[in-house]
């Protein structure tokens, strides 16, 4: 019955997070219109840090030991300065393909999974088969957002969208370690201990490259966007992840952003202003079919392996 709460639990928070990162890439899309990469990401970790450190920043009886110290680096420079600026640094909102931006941000998942399974926790044949359908699923979806359907060449994979792939490998880096984190510390406390660390980091690039002082003079409407980033993607985000990864593995927290494309697809339609079934339509039928993939898929991966259920049994 433990088991069963947590995993409860843990969804009710992947669910939020998921809903708070899908609505962050749009607004990252927004926001790199209007504002250099490292002027975005570096006031988009401030307002993280000091809305954390305000409400979640609770060291009094805090034991920090060589590693963790370690973990702590590794994940706020991987996940609060890497894998933002990473997704932003070549300008991803004219890219190619939007489609292509996601399917790539969506690989995390992958790849949280083997760093864990190499690192952290057995690889199941429930977890590898889910991932397989949820992936599917996702082509299925993300084929679909452009008419005629198609994602960019490989050559200009190489020439912009690399760099997206990097941020969705610190993503996964970023996750091993907070995993390991919250082993060891509250996951409020550890979240706000690697946002922190990760905008040190970015504080001295935006001084050193002279972004600081647009920073400091960032439109009120400006203001909206980042503070919106910060408080809710990365700030309460941060919060709702690791609070999912005290209670699951990291395959499981992970799969949760399978669904990111499938919630993206609905603001995508009123943003084009155009039609769920009519002319040029969002929601055609691989789009549906995408979707139902992406839920089994997920479904699968949170099956727990029928060996471990009859080792249960047996126990009891």
């Amino acid at each position: 019955m433990k088991n069963i709460s947590e995993n409860i639990q843990a969804l009710i928070f992947l669910i939020a997070f998921v809903f708070i990162w899908s609505f962050s890439v749009l607004l990252m899309f927004v926001g790199i219109r209007l504002l250099p990469a490292t002027v975005l990401v570096a006031a988009r970790a401030i307002i993280a840090a000091v809305f954390m450190l305000i409400f979640f920043g609770k060291f009094s009886e805090l034991k920090l030991n060589k590693l963790n110290m370690i973990y702590i680096g590794a994940a706020g420079i991987l996940g609060i300065a890497i894998a933002p600026l990473f997704q932003v640094i070549k300008q991803f909102s004219y890219a190619p393909s939007a489609s292509d931006i996601v399917f790539i941000l969506c690989l995390a998942p992958i790849f949280m999974s083997i760093g864990s399974f190499i690192f952290l926790e057995k690889p199941t044949f429930e977890k590898i088969i889910g991932m397989s359908i949820a992936l599917l699923g996702i082509v299925c979806v993300l084929a679909n957002w452009e008419h005629p359907s198609s994602f960019a060449p490989f050559s200009k994979f190489l020439r912009s969208e690399v760099w997206v792939l990097g941020s969705a490998l610190a993503w996964a880096g970023f996750t091993i370690f907070s995993k390991k984190l919250v082993e060891e510390y509250e996951p409020t406390v550890a979240a706000t201990l690697v946002v922190a660390t990760g905008t040190i980091p970015l504080i001295f690039w935006a001084t050193v490259n002279g972004s600081m002082p647009e920073i400091l003079k960032l439109y009120s409407s400006n203001w909206i966007l980042v503070v919106l980033l910060g408080v809710f993607a990365t700030g309460l985000g941060s919060v709702f992840w690791f609070k999912a990864l005290d209670k699951v593995e990291v395959s499981k927290a992970g799969s949760i952003m399978f669904f990111a494309p499938v919630l993206i697809t609905l603001p995508t339609i009123f943003e084009r202003k155009i039609g769920l079934w009519g002319i040029t339509p969002m929601m055609t039928t691989p789009v549906i079919v995408g979707s139902i993939l992406v839920i089994i898929g997920i479904i699968v991966i949170w099956k727990e392996p029928k060996k471990s259920e009859n080792r249960n049994l047996e126990e009891n």
